[in-house]
């Protein structure tokens, strides 16, 4: 992310990155509420519990996890203990090495979202 301002905005540059070698950044314009946004995100604090699943998920996408692992009900209670910190991180795999991948997405915990519960196994809907 590159912002330059002197007393007027020079340039606001956002760059993804992709797997081409080859790939000029297309520059993305940014609102100054946008890079305040950003820089409050970077500046931001937070210890969550991260859940790696076979499948990744984006932001707006609901993905229900169902396991018999206890693991996941210890994850579930230790997170509906704490109401201020009611998030989990999700992160994918990689199909290709079945490493974890290096983006993933928070999710919200209720009650609201279990689905089954139980001692044989554990159903919950999430939304990334």
């Amino acid at each position: 992310l590159e912002y330059n301002n002197a007393k007027e905005r020079t340039s606001t540059t956002l760059a993804f990155f992709n797997d081409f070698e080859n790939y000029e950044h297309q520059p993305l314009s940014m609102s100054d509420s946008d890079l305040r946004r950003i820089q409050e995100l970077r500046q931001r604090k937070l210890e969550m519990p991260i859940l790696i699943v076979g499948a990744a998920i984006l932001p707006g996408q609901s993905m229900e996890l169902t396991s018999s692992d206890p693991k996941l009900r210890k994850l579930i209670d230790h997170v509906l203990q704490d109401a201020d910190h009611n998030e989990i991180g999700i992160i994918g795999l990689n199909p290709h090495n079945n490493s974890p991948l290096n983006v993933g997405v928070s999710a919200k915990i209720s009650l609201e979202s279990i689905k089954t519960r139980n001692i044989f196994q554990t159903s919950l809907l999430v939304k990334g």
